[in-house]
């Protein structure tokens, strides 16, 4: 089992609302507690699946800025036509 596959597994821990938050603390230590993952493993496991997911959050975040930057500009050329 890899790092990626242990942040697969728990993406959809997330909480969901007006946007979607990082996946819990809790969850993450349920699920290297389920997978035998012990010592400096486990420690380690913990600090790549926060470090993955806050990489994809942050990432997930500049594009819908991005997004969001290129439909008001649309917006702004349509008004002036």
């Amino acid at each position: 089992m890899t790092y990626l596959n242990a942040f697969n597994d728990l993406v959809n821990s997330r909480q969901l609302g007006m946007n979607r938050g990082p996946i819990p603390y809790s969850e993450i230590i349920e699920w290297v507690d389920e997978n035998d993952k012990i010592g400096d493993i486990r420690i380690k496991y913990i600090e790549l699946i926060k470090y993955i997911d806050t990489t994809q959050l942050d990432a997930d975040f500049e594009r819908e800025q991005k997004k969001v930057e290129a439909e008001k500009k649309r917006n702004k050329g349509k008004k002036r036509r």
